[in-house]
């Protein structure tokens, strides 16, 4: 009889999930700002990011999506695809952190401490995904790392540019230095990404723009939440 709860206690354990390893690593949060350059209350939410990114250094990443709207060309016509895919009604200024909003607020002054809470409240969340960037000469190797169970079947990774500041007059524009601008982006592919794999693929860069920054990151395009992210930065 004991022999028999003995192997039973042995079969139950033999089944059991193998406990999850903790990583090391952090969320990085996201920051995506639809904007315009005629837009009236934009420069006070893009001046809010810019001292957020200033005060989270390399653990927040701000993408400034200029629409094309009133003569605004910073940004690649496909803005507006990203635009629809995460909201269709209301102005700007919008702001989406890891993938959460639409964020807004009713007056300039409640910017930074509503961004700030929004910043706080995704890097306290479980760490899921690291992804790390290395450049060998000219390639930036990209690595991502299943650290948690990941349940949806539609990841998507995603790559773009952003220019560090981009010299933009416009009649009408309160401000003519824009920052972070979005550029385009390089890769849009689904992936397959379970508990314990990686997956590793390289980008060429020949001749990189100075002060721009390779986005990457991984995002479920079901309920729209981005894992994680991370950069590369080109400053000179």
């Amino acid at each position: 009889m004991r022999l028999k709860i003995l192997l039973l206690i042995l079969f139950i354990l033999a089944c059991s999930e193998a406990p999850k390893r903790e990583f090391k690593g952090e969320r990085i949060v996201l920051c995506e700002f639809f904007t315009f350059a005629r837009c009236v209350y934009c420069p006070y939410a893009e001046a809010s990011l810019e001292s957020l990114r200033k005060e989270f250094k390399d653990s927040i990443i701000v993408v400034a999506y200029h629409r094309r709207l009133l003569g605004d060309t910073l940004s690649p016509e496909d803005v507006e695809e990203r635009k629809i895919f995460y909201y269709e009604e209301g102005g700007e200024p919008v702001v989406f952190f890891n993938g959460s909003g639409p964020i807004r607020t009713e007056d300039p002054s409640l910017n930074y401490p509503t961004y700030k809470n929004e910043i706080q409240k995704e890097r306290s969340k479980r760490l899921k995904v690291l992804i790390n960037l290395e450049k060998i000469n000219d390639t930036i190797k990209v690595v991502l790392f299943a650290c948690d169970t990941l349940l949806s079947r539609n990841l998507r990774l995603l790559c773009l540019i952003t220019s560090d500041s981009i010299f933009f007059k416009q009649s009408g524009a309160k401000e003519s230095v824009y920052h972070n601008v979005y550029r385009g982006f390089l890769i849009n592919e689904k992936i397959e990404l379970n508990y314990g794999d990686s997956l590793t693929f390289p980008l060429y860069f020949p001749n990189p723009l100075r002060k721009t920054k390779l986005v990457v990151f991984l995002q479920d395009f079901n309920n729209k939440e981005i894992l994680n992210s991370n950069f590369y930065h080109w400053r000179e």
